[in-house]
């Protein structure tokens, strides 16, 4: 199984084209077989928002078989 760290340099979720772009090209290669780790960054001022949260903004599946991770650090964009 190939691992993938996918990084966006915008907090999500974001209205902003570019975070929905890499947010779909990252669930796409896990639903094709990938492991990925879709690394992005938390304001200090905003609680981490969780798969849950970006699931819901974007519209796109859960991650029942678990080849999806996300990852929040604390910190400036």
């Amino acid at each position: 199984m190939i691992k993938i760290l996918y990084v966006c340099h915008e907090p999500l979720p974001s209205p902003h084209a570019n975070t929905e772009q890499t947010v779909m090209t990252a669930v796409a290669l896990a639903d094709d077989g990938a492991q990925v780790h879709l690394l992005c960054p938390v304001p200090r001022h905003r609680a981490p928002g969780g798969w849950e949260q970006i699931s819901e903004f974007y519209g796109v599946s859960g991650n029942s078989d678990g080849r999806f991770r996300l990852i929040e650090l604390p910190g400036p964009r």
